[in-house]
């Protein structure tokens, strides 16, 4: 089976299937698509995977101090009887025209729903991606002293967006970094593809620009090592994390 015997929207109905968000007759497609390409699973269950890491390696935030005061005055000036109900954690998502958009339905303002926006700034930046040709979707596992670590790495050469959802990763200290490499097929020498860590929780949420390198092919193989943040963008540390 080749990527042309695919309709144009393949990558869309995937998405929008992980997303949970296509209508009726779309679902109806993608189940014909699946039988006739019973290949296109696993990419399926790649993006599920994805999604369900995201967004929740986020930490708890504060709202800024003006948006703070603003939520305690109404809280003040509303009635005790009058108690609106908490809302639920889980975004919901839309597709519009021309692209993918993640939206959530807020209500109140809370400081629950001022998180959830800044989660949903990272939703919309992930369906994007998602929704773009030439993906590469790659499952984590983590290796040495990291093997409880896993997640899933997003690439998209045509942005050149990286996006990665790892968990249970020991948070590094202020000194040492997480480094992202590429290895190209038949090739062995790894290209730095940028660097991260993880939050106190021992996840990582997060997307970044790829450095300006020149790929010949898209990669085959990724890795993640543990460096010192002031070392030059060479692997020299412990591998921590590879893709299946």
């Amino acid at each position: 089976m080749t990527l042309s015997s695919r309709p144009e929207n393949w990558q869309e109905l995937l998405a929008g299937y992980a997303l949970g968000d296509l209508s009726p007759e779309e679902a109806e497609v993608l189940r014909q698509l699946l039988d006739t390409h019973p290949d296109l699973r696993q990419e399926m269950a790649q993006l599920q995977e994805v999604l369900a890491l995201m967004p929740y390696g986020l930490p708890e935030q504060e709202p800024p101090p003006h948006l703070r005061e603003a939520i305690l005055q109404q809280a003040r000036s509303e009635p005790k009887t009058n108690r609106v109900s908490r809302r639920s954690r889980q975004p919901r998502f839309w597709v519009g025209l021309g692209g993918a958009v993640a939206a959530l339905v807020v209500g109140a303002l809370t400081v629950d729903n001022y998180r959830l926006r800044q989660e949903n700034a990272t939703a919309k930046a992930l369906v994007a991606t998602l929704k773009q040709p030439n993906l590469q979707l790659f499952s984590l596992q983590g290796t040495g002293d990291a093997t409880q670590a896993s997640g899933s790495l997003v690439v998209n050469p045509g942005q050149q967006v990286v996006i990665v959802l790892v968990q249970n990763l020991p948070q590094l200290p202020a000194d040492r970094v997480y480094r992202l490499w590429a290895i190209e097929p038949g090739k062995s020498q790894p290209i730095f593809f940028g660097e991260f860590n993880s939050n106190p929780t021992n996840q990582t949420n997060a997307a970044w620009q790829i450095p300006a390198v020149t790929l010949n092919a898209p990669p085959e193989k990724m890795l993640i090592t543990a460096e010192k943040a002031a070392d030059p963008p060479v692997p020299a540390g412990e591998l921590v994390m590879n893709s299946l």
